[in-house]
């Protein structure tokens, strides 16, 4: 009985006749059949068996009706999410990577075969896999993978929208519609993406892989690999044996959170060796060439960044890291690190550490406790980012920008002129009684500045979508501190409206005020009432 008719414009063109596939389910199994315009006549003698994945409503039909739904046309390719890349600075948001590129689970696709199959996924994401066969992969919406894992023989694969038919294996012959990632062989393979953000993955052998334009992540597993990011800001992982990793153009990151031992990179030279075991270790005889980012073991790793601004992340185990040259980020992960930021503005990441993280900054040297700082130490460090949990840092005399994050923090800048960040959370900043002129952001939650200091002399003056406070004190020049988001004020002496000091309430509508420091209270901004400062003129 025929159920269904599909009409297919691509297939069709070539023979210049029109055909149509009819879904036939008189048998045990469905199949797919090729009939001419002319006559309804079946023209082929064996079915070609039709897949339609997670897309089956495509063809649900009741007995002996029609449909004229088309072939799916290949499409644009959509951009899969990308593992985050590492920043490289905390202004003026820091997203430090807390994802690291999984490899999928090969999964042969439910009715491919080994002849001619067409492929059609649905709207997620899907993995097509169509075994031996010169086969048609439409990977339709979502983030879809053609998966050769299962192949008895390297492929080589390009990505361009059915442009260019597959090599070797059981890519020999195949077309890709809307495919943005692929799954290699665990033999040699050559592999090349195309504009959009693709995931490249290979299973052993001597592979060679082009990420093209876009945020791409290649895994070359085992084997003397050669990957090239090309343009974007890409993510490099060659895996066991002596590879060459090229970032190209754009940031690009080089992930050893799977080796199997500790390793020892610098980036400087663009070399790696193995620090204790020469027949482990992912890093052992790779070589880089145009890589910013590094991304570390779950072991005790040396690291040591080069002349640009580096982003290390450490991983797991007691890492020593290495900023060098270059405003440098350097993130040591749970463990016992030492993170020496050497030259440059340089910054120690706490952002993904489990538990709060408590620092006190001096002359850029600090020891860490709770949390990924527990038993840290910091070496030439300016800067801060600290966990989603609830902190304590604690500038030095150097211009410091630290960055609460979530929680409720305590921030404190000393001396110098800071940059202090709450983020979300109830948090306390105190931007210190010195002649430096600091910018102080509570972020969203309900944010107290505290500005104590005996002797030292107040003035809040109005500013746009902010306030300014003078703070002056005989035989030291005033600073500046300029103040966004923050809903309490702690003083040493003075009671008064903060809403009226701002020039909200008509009952008092001067831009500026003064008063003398002496004893301490609280004077609440209304931030709930609508009376946060940002975005006020």
């Amino acid at each position: 009985m025929l159920s269904a008719f599909l009409y297919d414009p691509i297939f069709s063109s070539k023979k210049m006749q029109r055909f149509f596939y009819g879904v036939l389910n008189m048998f045990k199994t469905t199949s797919l059949r090729q009939f001419s315009e002319r006559n309804n006549k079946r023209i082929l003698n064996k079915p070609n068996k039709l897949t339609l994945l997670s897309s089956a409503s495509l063809l649900t039909l009741a007995a002996c009706d029609e449909t004229t739904t088309p072939m799916p046309t290949p499409t644009s390719t959509s951009t899969p999410t990308p593992t985050p890349t590492p920043t490289t600075t905390p202004t003026p948001t820091p997203t430090p990577t807390t994802t690291l590129a999984t490899t999928p689970t090969p999964t042969p696709s439910k009715e491919a075969t080994d002849g001619d199959d067409w492929l059609v996924g649905g709207a997620g994401d899907d993995i097509l896999d169509g075994l031996a066969g010169a086969d048609k992969l439409y990977g339709e919406g979502g983030i879809d993978t053609a998966d050769y894992s299962h192949s008895d023989d390297g492929v080589k694969v390009v990505l361009d929208e059915g442009a260019t038919v597959g090599i070797g294996g059981h890519a020999k012959g195949d077309r890709l519609f809307s495919i943005e990632n692929v799954m290699g062989t665990a033999y040699a393979d050559t592999i090349t993406g195309d504009a959009n953000n693709n995931a490249i993955w290979s299973y052993g052998g001597n592979d060679v892989l082009y990420g093209g334009a876009g945020d791409d992540t290649l895994d070359g597993g085992a084997g003397a690999d050669e990957l090239y990011g090309g343009d974007g800001d890409d993510i490099l992982d060659g895996g066991l044996g002596s590879d060459i990793l090229d970032g190209g153009d754009g940031i690009d990151t080089v992930d050893y959170s799977k080796s199997n031992d500790i390793v020892e990179v610098s980036l400087s030279n663009l070399t790696t060796t193995f620090l204790i075991n020469a027949d482990g270790g992912h890093a052992f005889g790779d070589t880089f060439f145009s890589i910013e980012n590094l991304i570390g073991s779950a072991y005790n790793d040396y690291v040591f960044g080069g002349s640009s601004d580096n982003y290390i992340w450490g991983n797991d185990g007691d890492d020593r890291l290495y900023g060098q040259a270059g405003d440098d980020t350097l993130n040591g992960g749970a463990g016992a690190d030492i993170l020496d930021g050497g030259e440059g503005i340089d910054t120690a990441d706490y952002s993904n550490s489990d538990e709060g993280v408590e620092l006190i900054l001096d002359e850029g040297s600090a020891t860490g406790i709770g949390g990924h700082a527990a038993e840290d130490t910091l070496f030439s460090i300016e800067n801060i980012i600290g966990s989603a949990n609830v902190d304590t840092i604690t500038g030095d005399a150097n211009d410091n920008v630290i960055w609460g994050n979530d929680g409720n923090d305590h921030l404190y800048g000393g001396e110098g002129s800071d940059t202090l960040n709450g983020g979300d959370g109830n948090d306390t900043l105190e931007p210190g009684s010195d002649s430096f002129d600091d910018t102080i952001d509570g972020g969203d939650g309900f944010d107290t500045v505290e500005l104590n200091g005996d002797g030292f002399y107040f003035k809040i003056n109005k500013a746009a979508n902010t306030i300014d406070i003078t703070v002056s004190h005989t035989g030291f020049a005033d600073s500046v501190d300029s103040i966004t988001s923050i809903e309490t004020f702690a003083y040493d002496y003075h009671a008064s409206d903060m809403k009226d000091l701002y020039g909200i309430n008509e009952t008092f509508t001067n831009a500026s005020t003064e008063f003398l420091t002496e004893g301490e209270f609280l004077y609440w901004l209304g931030n709930d009432a609508g009376y946060n400062y940002e975005g006020l003129g």
